[in-house]
This record gives structure tokens, C-alpha cells and sequence, in this order.
């Protein structure tokens, strides 16, 4: 049987995220962002880390943030292989600014 319905109740965010490669490269990945962690559109598993770093640009921020993300399952989805991280270790100034973000997307 087909699962339809939404796994998560929180609100997502739709942005590009910079994700460390398992040889130290940044690769761009387009994705979605909630409070709890991010979804990674079309990313290899073979190129990344179960634990990596994620750099993201969150609206009026200048600098971008880097957070410890945990990627806990890969999916197949829209002829992709799709990643599903959770945020590891943030700092209450991080989990703040995430919230304001989503906050702001969802006015």
C-alpha cells in the first residue's frame, strides 16, 4: 500500500543548501528546510557522509550557518534519489534563527 499522506506537520522551506562531500567538496543541493532538519533533493549517497555538514543561507542573515546534520534515510522520489537529515548538536542562537525563518515563510 501507497503512503499519501504528509509524514511531517511542520512547514518546509524551500532553498538551496551547500553540503560537504565525503572528499571535502561543497556541492549545492536544492531541498527543503524544517524545524527539525532538511530534505536533500537528488544527492548521491555515495558522495556524502551519514553525518555531514550542511552550510545554509538563511534570509536576512549575511553570513551563512553550518550545521552537523545527520542524514537518516534516502528515498527515490520524482526519478531521484532524495536524503532525509535530521540537525545534530545546534545551538539555541541556530535553532532561533531556523524557527524565525520557517516562521517568516509561513506569514
Amino acid at each position: 500500500m501507497v503512503e499519501h499522506s504528509e509524514r511531517r506537520e511542520s512547514v518546509r522551506v524551500p532553498m538551496t543548501f551547500q553540503v560537504a562531500t565525503t572528499d571535502g567538496q561543497w556541492v549545492a543541493c536544492a531541498g527543503d528546510l524544517s524545524i527539525n532538519g532538511l530534505r536533500l533533493q537528488d544527492l548521491s549517497p555515495f558522495r556524502f557522509m551519514p553525518l555531514t555538514i550542511v552550510s545554509l543561507q538563511l534570509p536576512d542573515e549575511l553570513q551563512p550557518r553550518r550545521v552537523q546534520a545527520v542524514i537518516k534515510r534516502y528515498f527515490i522520489a520524482e526519478h531521484a534519489v532524495h536524503a532525509a537529515a535530521i540537525f545534530e548538536g545546534l545551538d539555541f542562537d541556530t535553532e532561533v534563527a531556523i524557527a524565525r525563518c520557517i516562521d517568516a515563510y509561513s506569514a
